[in-house]
């Protein structure tokens, strides 16, 4: 029986592991939020290629209203699952964020700060803390207050001889030099769409939020396929 709710296609997803560890403990560990989208993907690509600290990527499964959350972690098993193949080992967790009862949707970037200070408060290890800003992320002002608030929160809860270094692996990268240098086929794994559409088994891209015009933009720009953004995304997939 084919899937009909965000519930049966949950479901499908439901019993996997939580942790999933590679190599031997290590003293030093640099930390990755990772959404699921390109950015993050580019940015744990570049740690992974370009550098031997270990690594832990670690995924919110952010439920909301909109039904993003399942799409994002399908992507999420297969970005990682690919990486670990194609580069080398690293650790990858997983939590799980119910806000779907709000009446309105928070911003992200509280979730993911706060859960990376409980991360770093918990674990003396964790030195270096992953910012995956691109270039319009800089340029963009409009979240500014929104994003200070995110800043003042992590400070609150991590003391400051606790804090770790922030380190930006894409920051001289624009969303077009992003989707050219992931390989197509991982590329193609990622998730941005804030606003997808249930399909018959799993989930297409709406086509219109900011973020999917901006990876069709970038990949009209660049002169890349773009009919992939079209496809619907079967959850379960390649988990």
């Amino acid at each position: 029986m084919k899937p009909k709710s965000r519930v049966q296609l949950e479901g499908r997803l439901a019993g996997k592991g939580s942790l999933s560890k590679s190599g031997p403990d290590a003293n030093t560990i640099t930390l990755i939020m990772l959404s699921g989208g390109a950015d993050s993907t580019a940015a744990l690509v570049k740690l992974l290629s370009e550098g031997e600290e270990h690594v832990h990527a670690h995924h919110i499964y952010l439920k909301n209203q909109s039904a993003r959350a399942l799409p994002e972690l399908q992507a999420t098993y297969d970005i990682v699952d690919y990486c670990k193949r194609h580069y080398r080992p690293f650790d990858f967790t997983l939590s799980t964020i119910d806000v779907s009862f709000m009446r309105n949707i928070p911003p992200d970037i509280f979730h993911t700060n706060y859960i990376a200070a409980m991360m770093v408060i918990t674990d003396s290890r964790i030195k270096k803390l992953t910012r995956c800003v691109i270039v319009e992320d800089e340029a963009d002002t409009t979240y500014d207050n929104r994003k200070n608030a995110a800043r003042k929160l992590f400070q609150t809860l991590v003391p400051e001889g606790r804090r770790p270094e922030y380190i930006y692996p894409v920051r001289e990268m624009t969303k077009a030099d992003i989707l050219t240098y992931l390989p197509l086929d991982l590329l193609k794994i990622t998730w941005s769409c804030r606003t997808p559409i249930v399909g018959k088994t799993g989930f297409m891209r709406c086509g219109e939020c900011h973020t999917c015009e901006q990876v069709r933009d970038s990949l009209v720009a660049r002169k890349m396929d773009q009919g992939w953004l079209s496809e619907e995304v079967a959850v379960g997939a390649h988990s």
